[in-house]
């Protein structure tokens, strides 16, 4: 009878630290949430920004340009990127 009891006794301790902690991670998640909503994502860089090109051989690739000549060499890319 003691040890049915006992067992019951750390089995609501152990449910109910699961519900504390499960609490303290929500509030958590919700306080990081608010501080995050004041925050913009898409801001323009300060004035540490660079503007990223690519040279392949003579062909230079900018903000659309892809810089390949033909499908071989876009292929022999995506093979050497592993994507």
């Amino acid at each position: 009878m003691k040890e049915s009891l006992r067992k019951a006794a750390n089995i609501s301790k152990m449910f109910l630290v699961f519900i504390f902690l499960t609490a303290v991670f929500y509030l958590g998640m919700n306080w990081i949430d608010q501080h995050l909503v004041h925050v913009h994502r898409y801001e323009n860089p300060g004035n540490g920004a660079i503007k990223v090109t690519r040279y392949y051989g003579n062909v230079h690739t900018g903000d659309m340009g892809t810089g390949f000549d033909s499908i071989s060499q876009r292929v022999l890319e995506f093979l050497r990127d592993g994507e």
